[in-house]
């Protein structure tokens, strides 16, 4: 798992994935035993229904892993098991609905996502090469190697261990894992990758050792040591480097203070404003706006409004205004970020025949 350069970064960001993924993992290793302890069912279904809590996308797998596992258990184990599982998941339904206010309120805003969510998925891209499994490995060439790896190691391992053992991993997690990233998700997202990486992992030691033999540890090793050789330093400039969405907040909110004027905050960088704000209360009026580009050029907008807004993809060239841009030159944040907040601007709204900068940046203020 560790030879694979996404893991190394992803698995420290704020991403529900990692958690659920480790969750599965425990809930899988459980499940495996019951043959021969009946009792572990009821573990894999507590670890399971952790999971669920964590990432809810991951129910299907969940279900179809557990149908596998539990038509060979006990009916009183079954039953046990399922009692824990179903109260883990009606309580992480109960928690949201009471937070929301009621069942009408998070059934509106689950939709509103899901409609938002689903128009994005005809614009994905589905090909190998820009898959987050490519990406995560380093470029198409090691997804093919991973890929070929994957099923030499199925093969071997069916025939060894029999297909009973193997089902609940194959046809239990990875086939409903495939469903889930490739069509009911952006595929090209590396985060959606690491489940698949995780768990396709032991099945591509298994087919190294098909090709290498007793030499196939060596070759794990090293394959990891060139991973970490490749990634720690990137992974150590990420973590002591200031990101482009705080380096910009704290620059637009001092802009604004400056002036006391209105802060507009595109609503995909929420979530950093949220974290700023409990930090420490941000001092001025701020305002989240979904057509910045509209307002900004918009001749009643008073000047003094600053505007924060992801950049990424050249998204902030239509603008035509002093641009104050925040970047990383992190290779592989570029490589395995999600597309977005790798560029963060901060801009004024300025009458039209004005063109005067934002008090208190300079053009030069860019974070490498």
């Amino acid at each position: 798992f560790l030879a694979a350069p996404g893991p190394w970064l992803l698995s420290g960001r704020a991403f529900t994935g990692t958690t659920a993924t480790a969750l599965l993992a425990a809930a899988l290793a459980f499940w495996l035993l019951a043959d021969e302890y009946p009792s572990r069912l009821v573990g894999g279904a507590l670890f399971a229904g952790l999971a669920v809590g964590v990432r809810p996308q991951l129910a299907a797998v969940v279900l179809v892993a557990a149908l596998i596992v539990g038509r060979r258990a006990a009916a009183r184990q079954r039953w046990l098991a399922a009692a824990v599982f179903g109260g883990l998941v009606l309580l992480w339904a109960l928690v949201p609905t009471v937070a929301a206010g009621g069942p009408g309120p998070l059934w509106t805003a689950l939709t509103e996502h899901a409609v938002a969510h689903a128009s994005q998925l005809d614009e994905a891209a589905r090909g190998l090469a820009g898959s987050g499994l490519a990406r995560s490995l380093g470029g198409t060439a090691p997804a093919v190697v991973w890929l070929i790896l994957f099923h030499l190691g199925m093969i071997r391992l069916v025939r060894s261990r029999g297909w009973g053992k193997l089902s609940p991993i194959l046809v239990g997690v990875l086939l409903p894992l495939l469903v889930v990233t490739y069509l009911l998700s952006n595929p090209a997202h590396t985060r959606y990758a690491v489940p698949m990486l995780a768990f396709t992992a032991g099945f591509v030691v298994a087919g190294l050792e098909v090709l290498l033999r007793r030499w196939t540890w060596l070759a794990v090793a090293g394959f990891a040591a060139a991973a970490a050789a490749g990634v720690v330093p990137q992974l150590t400039a990420y973590r002591v480097t200031v990101s482009p969405p705080v380096a910009g907040l704290e620059a637009a909110v001092a802009a604004a203070e400056a002036r006391a004027g209105v802060l507009v905050v595109d609503p995909t960088l929420h979530a950093f404003w949220l974290l700023r704000e409990a930090e420490r209360p941000i001092p001025v009026t701020v305002l989240f706006d979904r057509h910045l580009s509209d307002t900004l050029h918009d001749p009643r907008t008073p000047a003094g409004w600053v505007f924060l807004l992801d950049a990424t993809g050249g998204r902030a060239e239509p603008l035509r205004r002093p641009l104050h841009l925040f970047s990383t030159s992190i290779p592989l944040m570029r490589t395995l970020a999600q597309d977005r907040f790798l560029e963060v601007a901060v801009v004024e709204a300025i009458p039209s025949g004005g063109s005067a900068p934002v008090p208190g940046l300079r053009e030069t203020d860019t974070v490498r």
